[in-house]
């Protein structure tokens, strides 16, 4: 009785690897398929048209904060050149004053 049962259990084991591979093969088949219609270049025109609505409010929305973090982009190298001036300049007179405090 036992065995009858281990035997039934072992069936059952392999009868679903038997059916998970078939699903796996189905699964790849469908994919190929989804692949093969994506690359087809009316559909690829189809989806750009579709999206392209949703991505200009996307960009409408982020366009005022890609316009600040170009402003604070453009000040920051402002505020490091003039450093470098103030440095400069501080070099050139520390060169020609005189000798003591070098």
């Amino acid at each position: 009785m036992l065995f009858d049962k281990k035997v039934w259990l072992w069936g059952r084991i392999e009868n679903i690897k038997s059916n998970i591979s078939v699903m796996d093969n189905i699964k790849d088949t469908l994919i190929e398929q989804c692949l093969v219609i994506l690359k087809r270049e009316d559909v690829k025109n189809e989806l750009k048209q579709l999206m392209k609505p949703m991505i200009d409010l996307i960009l409408q929305e982020l366009y005022p904060y890609i316009f600040l973090s170009i402003v604070f982009v453009f000040i920051s190298f402002l505020l490091i050149l003039g450093i470098f001036v103030l440095l400069l300049r501080n070099k050139i007179l520390t060169k020609s004053s005189i000798p003591i405090f070098k």
